[in-house]
């Protein structure tokens, strides 16, 4: 890999040397990252033309890049976060925001290291502020630092449902239920409605807090005048509320699976139960199983 060499006194030579050696061998994850580096320092000399759709894009670098992510697709490095978050950077630098949050969202995990790529390459394509901070919400929710997600919430002129959501799915998952009910609370005082994915939050909630009967007043809030339809999630953080030996959650669960036609799982539900309670023929629960 003397090639690595080169990347920082010449990127186009690094790049014609990986495009050579990508022709006989199997590239590891590093030359991959080497190489989308080389892309992005060619991108930094490289005028931005308008494209079709009116942005601005620095397409000799981005089809330069859009040919790495094709090989390293190719080889199955994508799925490595390094390879991962060097895409990001890529497409980001040279103007792509489409396809950096579409690598982005495919990503099976991400660190500090791909969000700031990703905010900073909104921040560098002249995204608003606005869709920053919300980016910054949940950059800090995911992490588990409520307080600065909280900060960052309170920063925002306007606050709408997909703010609001971010922040209270943020303190469900830090099992925070008192935050989740006030983050609820001063949204409708703030005159936002709630939306389905606002209840499946605080109803996963309530349950992972073993609140059943708050969480039942929640599932029973839903007004479907208002375009709020129960759905699959819905039911499922539900049952979830239902203590697992209770005949009630298994039989709501199948019926669930019958609705949707979801018959491989609701089979798989009824055999698992099966197996589950042969010791005990005379339980409810059991009884319940057989009328599937």
């Amino acid at each position: 890999m003397a090639w690595l060499a080169d990347v920082s006194g010449d990127s186009k030579l690094a790049l014609e040397l990986f495009f050579g050696m990508a022709r006989e061998d199997d590239p590891d994850e590093r030359t991959f990252v080497a190489a989308l580096m080389a892309c992005v320092h060619l991108s930094a000399s490289e005028p931005p033309v308008p494209r079709e759709d009116g942005k601005l894009v620095r397409i000799q670098s981005l089809e330069k890049g859009m040919e790495i992510h094709s090989l390293a697709a190719k080889f199955g490095r994508c799925e490595h976060r390094f390879v991962g978050s060097s895409l990001v950077d890529m497409y980001a630098k040279c103007g792509d925001m489409v396809k950096a949050r579409a690598v982005f969202k495919r990503m099976p995990s991400r660190d500090v290291v791909v969000w700031t790529s990703s905010i900073q390459g909104y921040i560098d394509n002249g995204v608003g502020w606005k869709t920053i901070k919300l980016w910054g919400v949940n950059f800090y929710r995911k992490c588990g630092v409520m307080s600065a997600a909280e900060h960052l919430f309170g920063s925002l002129a306007v606050r709408d449902i997909v703010a609001w959501n971010a922040l209270i799915t943020g303190f469900g998952q830090q099992g925070d239920t008192s935050r989740v009910f006030e983050a609820f609370r001063e949204m409708r005082e703030d005159g936002v409605r709630a939306n389905a994915i606002t209840f499946v939050s605080v109803i996963t909630a309530c349950s992972h807090g073993g609140i059943v009967e708050r969480g039942r007043e929640f599932f029973q809030a839903m007004d479907p005048d208002s375009g709020i339809v129960c759905g699959i999630h819905h039911y499922s953080s539900l049952v979830d509320l239902i203590d697992e030996n209770d005949s009630a959650a298994y039989v709501l669960m199948a019926s669930i699976y019958r609705s949707a036609g979801l018959w491989e799982d609701h089979d798989k539900l009824k055999t698992i139960q099966e197996a589950a309670l042969k010791a005990d023929k005379k339980s409810s629960l059991h009884q319940a199983v057989t009328r599937w």
